[in-house]
């Protein structure tokens, strides 16, 4: 039997984990997860001696929440008991999930996109794949979809959205050696015009892999569930706009003066990089939490179009509070990336 600080440990998980990044479960052969109900944890644990319950439910609520470590040393505790039947079928299932996400992590996937000579707006696009482990990757998808969600806004504030996903070529079967050597896959040729009447288009792309595997060695078949998809943003601006990058300093100088014109706003807020978004969000929080309710309508559209949130909607005192939640989430958290980080939640 377990010694009671093991028992406490266990049921501490139990009762203290938390659902993190909404995330697609991967799932042992022939077993049924996840557990979303009390009837499908039954379900997944039928036929287990009950001593062992506890420790197969905080296994699979520590890869509900990403916490890796957590399963690892609960599963090692579960497998000295040895295990047999069911409860070492369910073992194994989740000892093949824990060494495909392991492998997961070595992955280095990005896009890069190279717009063609004297074509405007038409992009190739090209996926480029390496990873870090010590042994090679014979990685098998079920096959990929491009995700493109556009965002476009006018001079004066007028936003259009939309996403659309589409099914790209992908090779059935990949070998990825290690020690970081490239390979590069061409994606798509895609077509990115922006209408006349935008002052700027933001595409943001992500390459959508369908559950697999990897092929060991040996032999052995490790489920993939779920690859974090890579992204790139293309911003195409109006041909009226100037091309060189803004300061976030600038644009705060801008609002701080008191005389918001939201095209003038706007021309300097498309122009901040992508990667300086969370910095000048930054920046501006305090300067929110002054402006009167005037002055803030007309800092929406630009606060829409840095955070690419549209939970708080037009309302002014609305954004006041969402910003001033970032603030304080982002002080608790030492400071994420916020340029991946929506909040509130969409």
């Amino acid at each position: 039997m377990w010694n009671t600080s093991t028992q406490l440990f266990l049921a501490l998980l139990l009762l203290c984990s938390c659902r993190g990044i909404e995330e697609a479960l991967d799932t042992p052969e022939g077993v049924v997860l996840p557990a979303e109900s009390l009837e499908s944890r039954r379900d997944m644990t039928r036929g287990v001696p009950p001593e062992f319950v506890p420790a197969l439910e905080a296994i699979q609520q520590s890869l509900e929440t990403n916490d890796e470590l957590s399963a690892r040393r609960i599963l090692a505790l579960l497998l000295e008991r040895k295990p047999v039947g069911r409860t070492l079928e369910l073992a194994q299932g989740f000892e093949r999930i824990l060494a495909a996400r392991m492998r997961i992590r070595w992955l280095d996937l990005r896009l890069e996109a190279f717009e063609e000579p004297g074509v405007p707006g038409r992009f190739k696009l090209d996926l480029v794949v390496s990873q870090r482990g010590p042994e090679d990757l014979r990685l098998r998808v079920g096959g990929a979809r491009l995700m493109v969600r556009k965002y476009a806004i006018d001079p004066d504030g007028r936003e259009r959205r939309g996403t659309r996903r589409d099914g790209v070529p992908f090779p059935d079967e990949i070998l990825i050696e290690s020690g970081g050597v490239e390979q590069r896959f061409e994606v798509a040729l895609l077509e990115l015009s922006a209408p006349a009447d935008i002052l700027a288009f933001s595409f943001l792309l992500a390459l959508e892999f369908l559950p697999g595997e990897f092929v060991m060695a040996d032999g052995r078949y490790l489920p993939v569930q779920r690859i974090p998809p890579p992204e790139l943003e293309l911003v195409r601006l109006a041909k009226v706009l100037p091309t060189a990058a803004v300061e976030p300093q600038e644009l705060y100088d801008y609002v701080a003066q008191g005389r918001i014109y939201v095209p003038a706003l706007l021309e300097r807020t498309v122009r901040i990089p992508p990667s300086r978004r969370g910095e000048t969000l930054d920046l501006l929080e305090p300067l929110v939490q002054k402006l009167n309710v005037i002055e803030l309508e007309l800092l929406v559209p630009a606060l829409r179009w840095l955070s690419r949130t549209i939970r708080p909607g037009g309302d002014p005192e609305a954004w006041r509070s969402w910003m001033a939640l970032r603030r304080e989430q982002s002080e608790a958290l030492e400071m994420p990336d916020w340029d991946r980080v929506d909040l509130p939640q969409r």
